[in-house]
């Protein structure tokens, strides 16, 4: 069954990629699409371009007319499926290619809104406590800071909480 060994073909590609193994990818791609396109699958045929879009993009700005051309094939497959998943897919693919003025590139990559497509405002932001203590003399300017190393909770104050949750667990107030 062509639909079958499609979808297969199409998992293959997808894997090389994950593995970042453009030559693998590529072969799978060349050998998978007509399979799909023989066999009618609109959807396979779209996942297809798709991969090869993002094979496109792995190889390098020389490459990016030409995972433009498949992200654009891709997405009007989609279009015409009524598939949003993919249609977001393509679309965030396109908007990572195209850059938003002549000559600029997106900075930040590989955070999940560079994969997304979303806006940068979306993402939470996480930091990090940092404990500073200054060595120098006072008068203010020129001290040198550093962080100081994290100590962690004491031996005790894990022992009293360890204790606490098992005496919940088993519903008492204490084992005396």
């Amino acid at each position: 069954d062509d639909q079958l060994l499609a979808r297969a073909m199409l998992c293959v590609a997808s894997a090389h990629l994950m593995c970042l193994e453009p030559d693998s990818t590529s072969k799978a791609i060349e050998e998978g699409l007509p399979v799909a396109e023989r066999a009618g699958d609109k959807s396979a045929e779209g996942h297809f371009l798709l991969v090869s879009a993002r094979l496109n993009e792995y190889n390098g700005p020389q490459h990016h007319g030409q995972a433009k051309e498949a992200a654009n094939k891709a997405l009007k497959l989609f279009t015409d499926q009524s598939d949003e998943q993919g249609e977001s897919a393509a679309k965030a693919l396109l908007k990572r290619l195209t850059p938003k003025t002549v000559g600029s590139r997106p900075t930040i990559t590989g955070g999940a809104n560079y994969y997304t497509g979303g806006d940068d405002d979306e993402m939470e932001e996480y930091w990090e406590e940092e404990v500073y203590w200054e060595e120098g003399g006072g008068g203010g300017g020129g001290a040198i800071v550093q962080a100081e190393p994290y100590k962690g909770p004491t031996v005790a104050e894990v022992s009293a909480t360890v204790s606490d949750v098992a005496l919940s667990l088993i519903g008492v107030e204490s084992l005396d």
